[in-house]
């Protein structure tokens, strides 16, 4: 399936999650399962300003185990990447995962 990314609506939900004024620690933990949903399923690469995302539905995993999200959560915080760069990593994993939900 492809979506298509649509940076206004992203740019919408990276603000929505900025307002929501949580701990770093709890975008990062967000930002590690809304990754573990789509990793696997990633037909191309989400690149910087891409147009298109191609996702292969059927490894999409809609509920990573909590022991996969701590692990992935303690190497993304390592990195210690800007707070509003993580609300754009959430955001735009969080609209191509519900993009696919909604047609599925």
């Amino acid at each position: 399936m492809v979506v298509e990314m649509k940076t206004d609506e992203i740019r919408k939900k990276a603000f929505d999650l900025a307002m929501a004024r949580r701990s770093y620690d709890d975008y990062i933990w967000m930002w590690a399962e809304a990754e573990l949903r789509l990793r696997n399923a990633y037909g191309t690469s989400l690149a910087p300003n891409a147009k298109n995302i191609d996702i292969d539905t059927s490894k999409i995993v809609d509920a990573p185990s909590a022991e996969d999200i701590k692990k992935l959560a303690s190497e993304l915080a390592s990195k210690k990447v800007k707070v509003q760069d993580v609300h754009w990593f959430i955001a735009e994993r969080q609209y191509i995962y519900n993009a696919i939900k909604t047609v599925l």
